[in-house]
């Protein structure tokens, strides 16, 4: 069984969760292991309006071959190409290869995929108004 407790800064939840932690103390046959760690935040609103404003843009100005693609397709695309893919075997014994979500990636990480995302932009003649996104 595994647990996990965000205490952040507050002071009666720290000793909420102590008091808790004393008692598997209490008991002699109790084996647990206590990991702290800084608290990993997922991708802000700011980022994900950022990300789907850069998508929109690429899918207006975008057009492999003369096609044009929505800016969810633009979506698995990007996450095939710079996170990567994962198999699943299927109940009837195929395997299907998907894009690993986005939702995998912490706030710096998901900032570094938009950047490469922007980089891709760069070399392909895709101008982004990052101020006019921002706002």
């Amino acid at each position: 069984m595994e647990k996990v407790y965000r205490i952040g800064n507050d002071r009666k939840r720290l000793h909420s969760v102590l008091s808790m932690l004393s008692n598997f103390l209490l008991k002699p046959d109790a084996d647990i292991e206590i990991v702290v760690r800084d608290t990993v935040y997922k991708r802000s609103t700011e980022q994900n309006r950022l990300y789907w404003a850069c998508l929109n843009e690429i899918a207006e100005q975008a057009k492999p071959e003369g096609r044009e693609y929505s800016a969810e397709t633009w979506a698995e695309y990007f996450k095939s190409r710079f996170i990567g893919s994962e198999d699943i075997t299927l109940p009837n014994g195929q395997t299907l290869t998907r894009p690993i979500s986005t939702t995998t990636l912490d706030k710096g990480s998901f900032s570094e995929y938009v950047t490469q995302i922007q980089a891709w932009c760069g070399q392909h003649g895709i101008l982004l108004d990052l101020d006019a996104i921002a706002a």
